[in-house]
């Protein structure tokens, strides 16, 4: 029985970096293909629209995943959890027609951050399935489903560009290819495990509202922290900047969004042994990823600065030379949103909401006072500062949070 345990924790941590691994690939592989069939200015609409609609899902997302995973007493029914999120994908899409007005899009740029939005949709929607399949320990399904979408999704998009050379009809058949990934894959498997039925019970669905506001509020911070260069760079430098700072950004959002990806199979364990009161397994754990994060990303950072820029500048056909010092910082600043993410998974665990939720905001007050001369005065290398700068601050912020409330306490 012991085996047959183990043997499952494999299967589903292997199944879970698989698609973690592909879906980290996605975008970058979107963003390429792109680049190289349409252009750079093309690219650069694509990149910002894209970054544009990670910002509004994070409402669809309302930061429920980790909560709902780690929900081990099932203290919400999976009715509660989905029928929240269907309210909040209502929201996001009525949020995605105010950004858009407000940033002033029209044309082609309009047209693909609407439709980049109703995939980022049917992505939150298949996640609290997934998320389901996690919570009642049958994670490699969520993984596989996961990496269907991610694979129908991908093929659809670039076959698409390479045939038509548009990237609104590109987006559109990706669109499709989510759609039917997640009716396929994520909704009709979960049949098996709950009944999906909605449940507008308002009680519930208030408290647990409340409950994950602080880590939806962070969630937002947090993407706005990492879209907050490319955000400025979109309103004060043009499309082929744009272009160019995601091309040399690509490496490290690869790296943050692969770590952060196959931190998630760790929160079930993890879980157990808080709430077992199981402290210094805890604290031995939470260490041990300290020690083992800080080798691996000194090993990352040095390879993606003598590698990195040769690589893209290769990839990408373009000379990346002079951007040397703008990708290594960058780099660096990458490794340690991997940090971060980890980090507000241990906190969400420990239910320290509000102290995520604080972090973040004097991050973002401090991004917002800097953020206009940083990159109107410096050009490139002050967006790249600036992202460097809010993850030093923000993991920084983390880690004296954790050590108040995960070390010095008594009670964890």
């Amino acid at each position: 029985m012991i085996n047959n345990i183990k043997k499952q924790k494999i299967n589903n941590y292997l199944w879970f970096a698989i698609a973690s691994g592909v879906y980290s690939c996605t975008s970058a592989v979107l963003f390429w293909t792109t680049v190289r069939i349409c252009g750079s200015t093309v690219g650069g609409i694509f990149s910002i629209t894209f970054a544009s609609s990670q910002l509004l899902q994070a409402i669809g997302y309302f930061g429920i995943r980790n909560y709902q995973v780690s929900d081990i007493q099932n203290d919400y029914a999976f009715s509660i959890y989905l029928t929240m999120r269907i309210l909040l994908l209502i929201i996001m899409m009525i949020a995605c027609i105010i950004y858009q007005i407000t940033m002033n899009y029209s044309g082609e740029k309009s047209v693909v951050f609407t439709l980049l939005c109703i995939i980022k949709m049917f992505e939150a929607l298949a996640d609290v399935f997934e998320g389901m399949m996690q919570q009642k320990n049958h994670l490699d399904m969520a993984a596989k489903a996961w990496l269907m979408r991610s694979v129908i999704a991908l093929i659809g998009f670039t076959s698409s560009i390479i045939i038509f050379k548009n990237l609104i009809i590109a987006v559109l058949i990706m669109l499709f290819g989510t759609i039917l990934g997640t009716i396929l894959f994520s909704i009709l498997p979960s049949k098996k495990i709950e009944k999906i039925i909605i449940n507008f019970n308002k009680d519930k669905i208030c408290k647990l509202l409340i409950q994950c506001l602080p880590l939806f509020l962070s969630s937002i911070l947090f993407l706005y922290i990492n879209n907050a260069s490319k955000i400025a760079i979109d309103l004060l430098l043009g499309y082929e900047t744009q272009t160019i700072f995601n091309i040399i950004f690509m490496p490290a959002y690869l790296f943050n969004l692969l770590f952060g990806f196959l931190f998630r199979p760790l929160i079930n364990n993890l879980t157990v042994t808080y709430y077992l009161h199981n402290k210094n397994k805890f604290k031995k754990t939470v260490f041990i990823f300290i020690k083992y994060f800080f080798l691996l990303m000194i090993f990352i950072s040095i390879s993606a600065i003598i590698f990195g820029i040769p690589i893209l500048s290769w990839i990408f056909n373009i000379s990346l030379v002079s951007y040397k010092l703008t990708f290594n910082c960058i780099i660096i600043g990458g490794c340690l949103n991997a940090g971060v993410s980890f980090f507000n998974i241990i906190l969400t665990i420990m239910r320290k909401h509000n102290t995520i939720l604080f972090a973040y905001g004097v991050t973002v007050i401090l991004i917002f006072l800097i953020i206009n001369p940083f990159v109107s005065n410096y050009g490139i290398i002050g967006a790249a500062y600036l992202y460097l700068l809010s993850m030093i601050i923000l993991l920084l912020g983390l880690l004296i949070i954790y050590y108040i409330y995960g070390i010095r306490k008594k009670n964890l």
